[in-house]
């Protein structure tokens, strides 16, 4: 992590300031103070729409430091000077790719998904005002703290229950993620004591209405693509995202995955995963652990009601959240 040494380096970006167009965005002081008052599971009000051109943005939102640096872009923490709310702003180039994200961000309106707040447009970047989760990815909690959910069944609950929630409301919305995986689940955490407070997914590169899916489509990570992807005997359906969230939760219980292969190439990888699923009697298996704790108990259905290899089988996001009560 390294910090910007003056805003002037942000700001540089907008000094030849470019037509916006349809820029839009949310106001991100009401969005972020609204946010802080919902009780979990309870959707965000939306707020007004905004256009933002380049020098207004610039003028809205203060650079603080770079939190990520990638292939994608940038990303900055950053305040807003209108209320005093961190959040966080990326940099990255304009696509038709990054305005479906944005497009699908402003529908959302759920504590448990990142939301899009504002962005403009300059020349070739893009630059979007998110909210800012203080917390650890997901992949890393994971990695780092190897059994901890077995150990902690309580806060096991609230993070899956969080990462149901929010897929319910894509769902809802008739809004597939398509690349669900623990690298795009945020854990909030306490300032103080490091408590997780909520997980928040993030990320909607590849979200899309379900109609709008390809029929040949294959986007997604490797590891948490749903079976009939992988077949190639797609229905558009939401449940690809079912099937995700169980291998996510596997993850969570046993830092590895339900089905792997040796393979590094995606094409040999793939026809050994095949080979393994073809052997199957449904659903995967889970080694036991832990057996007597009811919240486990619940999770373990969970995770076998999400990795049925037969899409109609899988349970919806709705029927999942209902075991868990």
């Amino acid at each position: 992590m390294s910090s910007c040494s003056s805003f002037a380096s942000f700001a540089s970006l907008f000094e030849s300031e470019q037509p916006v167009g349809q820029a839009a965005g949310q106001a991100a002081g009401q969005a972020a103070g609204q946010a802080a008052e919902q009780a979990a599971g309870q959707a965000v009000e939306p707020v007004s729409i905004d256009e933002m051109s380049p020098k207004e943005f610039i003028t809205r939102y203060r650079t603080d430091r770079t939190i990520g640096k990638g292939a994608f872009g940038e990303v900055f923490a950053a305040t807003d000077l209108h209320s005093g709310l961190p959040v966080a702003i990326k940099q990255v180039l304009n696509s038709e790719q990054v305005r479906r994200e944005i497009e699908v961000g402003m529908r959302l309106s759920s504590r448990n998904l990142c939301r899009t707040l504002a962005f403009t447009v300059n020349g070739p970047h893009m630059f979007i005002a998110m909210e800012l989760i203080r917390g650890i990815e997901l992949s890393d909690f994971i990695d780092q703290n190897p059994g901890f959910f077995f150990q902690n069944p309580e806060i096991f609950t609230l993070v899956v229950r969080d990462i149901l929630r929010a897929i319910e409301h894509m769902h809802t919305l008739r809004i597939a993620h398509r690349d669900l995986k623990p690298e795009n689940v945020m854990l909030e955490q306490d300032a103080m004591t490091g408590e997780i407070k909520r997980a928040v997914v993030i990320d909607f590169g590849f979200a899309m209405s379900v109609s709008e899916i390809p029929e040949n489509a294959k986007e997604g990570s490797l590891e948490y693509i749903a079976p009939e992807i992988l077949t190639g005997l797609f229905r558009k359906t939401e449940k690809v995202d079912t099937w995700a969230t169980g291998v996510t939760i596997f993850c969570m219980m046993y830092n590895a995955f339900p089905i792997s292969s040796r393979h590094h190439d995606k094409n040999k990888y793939k026809m050994e995963v095949l080979y393994k699923l073809s052997r199957l009697q449904g659903a995967l298996q889970l080694p036991l652990y832990n057996e007597g704790n009811p919240h486990i108990c619940k999770i373990r259905e969970v995770v076998m009601r999400c990795l049925q290899v037969d899409p109609t089988h899988r349970a919806t996001s709705t029927e999942l959240l209902a075991m868990l009560s």
